[in-house]
């Protein structure tokens, strides 16, 4: 990489299975298309945080979001709506609620008023 043969490391990393690699690559050229294969790519190899990071610097913020539902991080989902999306955060705080009434009792209201969702949620 150092002499400008960057196809060739592009061929190795690929060939490597090495994606956060091609992160770093694509991301230092700004291959928006590179990064958008790699997305899909990884996604599909359960590398979900080289994933979610190629989703977040495309500002693909609603697909960053389906993604951390999906893998079941539900709290960096709600982390992540209160800064970015504050319009969906009515809906993480519920499937938050959702999935903490399994493990713990009367723990929703607490994160609820975290978030500044008032109401009853029992």
């Amino acid at each position: 990489m150092s002499i400008g043969k960057l196809d060739m490391a592009e061929e190795c990393l690929k060939y490597a299975v090495d994606y956060s690699g091609l992160l770093l690559l694509y991301s230092s050229l700004g291959d928006a298309q590179g990064i958008s294969q790699l997305a899909t790519l990884a996604k599909e190899q359960g590398k979900n945080n080289v994933a979610f990071l190629c989703l977040f610097v495309l500002g693909k913020l609603e697909d960053c979001l389906q993604l951390l539902v999906e893998s079941n991080r539900i709290p960096e989902a709600a982390l992540m709506v209160r800064s970015y999306l504050p319009s969906k955060v009515s809906e993480i705080v519920a499937i938050w609620r959702k999935d903490l009434s399994k493990e713990i009792d009367g723990s929703s209201s607490s994160f609820s008023q975290l978030f500044g969702i008032e109401g009853s949620y029992h």
